[in-house]
């Protein structure tokens, strides 16, 4: 498989997961009427949390901040497909993100 259609299938499917993961935001969070629960957005999402710490205002970062979370996933997976090191890519980027993700929730319970 060609480097181009790596990166294209990458790009494919990150794109994909942030469509995803932004509609389970929004049902988990009331679709707007501010009833739902917020822990779906600090999972999914927590440079989106992170980068908002201390200007609660951010509405346009937490927007950059959510969708380059996503686009970087997949630059650094796409980009390590093509050494055929894709596993331990996502194992890395998995494994970064849960710790994003737990920083993400202590900073967010202790702000409630």
């Amino acid at each position: 498989m060609s480097a181009a259609l790596k990166i294209l299938i990458t790009t494919l499917v990150t794109t994909v997961a942030l469509i995803a993961s932004v509609l389970v935001v929004l049902l988990f969070a009331g679709m707007g009427h501010g009833t739902g629960n917020p822990w779906p957005f600090v999972w999914l999402f927590p440079l989106a949390l992170l980068a908002g710490v201390g200007a609660p205002e951010a509405g346009f970062l937490y927007w950059v901040a959510g969708i380059g979370q996503f686009a970087a996933y997949g630059v650094i997976i796409g980009r390590q497909w093509i050494y055929h090191e894709a596993v331990k890519a996502f194992l890395w980027v998995g494994v970064a993100h849960i710790v994003l993700a737990l920083l993400a929730s202590y900073i967010h319970y202790r702000m409630d």
